[in-house]
């Protein structure tokens, strides 16, 4: 007989929501919003380096506050409701869209990744420190930020995204699994051992949910 599976802990996802919308509020007060980023065109690459430093555990935060609220969905009578649910939207570059040209956020055509591909350097593209450039586009790092942004405005279409692939793609299984537990979330310290943990009990129940 199996045991049953642990609820979740509403305090410690509220806290852990608040902690993630305030997080990226610094985000934006160190480095500039995605408007303010994408103005400056190009940024040390020092600085860019530091941002990504901040953007990784936010990223992975949301992802697994998302992963929560996906648990906490109701799960709907008709299962070709989940199977047909829409990405989160977002604007489309076209013709009568100013898309990536604006520098309006608003405007731009992106979505948060809830299971993005690993990036690894091309072969033989490695240089030496010395060689690198000392500036970089900074428009990759505000489209980051604006997804994430977008993600914590309105986490639920997320949420019912996540319900969607796991019922049809089984195979993601393992890859979304590595990016929600495989980093520490080290600026939120106790609260990111109690996030880690309420999120392993949703993947346990979303799991049995969808088998």
């Amino acid at each position: 007989m199996t045991s049953p599976l642990r609820p979740l802990n509403d305090s410690i996802l509220q806290e852990a929501w608040a902690f993630a919308r305030d997080m990226s509020g610094w985000i934006c007060r160190l480095f500039g919003d995605p408007r303010a980023l994408v103005q400056t065109l190009l940024i040390p690459r020092d600085d860019a380096r530091k941002l990504r430093q901040w953007l990784r555990p936010l990223e992975i935060m949301v992802r697994r506050l998302i992963l929560c609220l996906a648990e906490q969905t109701p799960k709907p009578n008709d299962e070709a409701a989940v199977l047909n649910t829409p990405r989160p939207s977002s604007p489309s570059a076209s013709p009568g869209k100013p898309g990536f040209a604006s520098e309006n956020p608003a405007d731009w055509p992106v979505s948060f990744q809830l299971a993005p591909q690993p990036s690894r350097p091309a072969r033989g593209q490695k240089q030496a420190r010395r060689d690198l450039p000392r500036f970089v586009d900074a428009r990759p790092l505000a489209e980051r930020l604006e997804a994430a942004l977008r993600a914590l405005a309105d986490p639920a279409p997320y949420a019912r995204r996540l319900r969607r692939l796991l019922r049809r793609n089984r195979a993601r299984v393992l890859q979304i699994t590595v990016l929600v537990f495989g980093a520490p979330l080290n600026p939120a310290g106790p609260l990111s051992h109690a996030l880690g943990v309420q999120s392993a009990i949703a993947f346990d129940r979303l799991c049995a949910d969808t088998s």
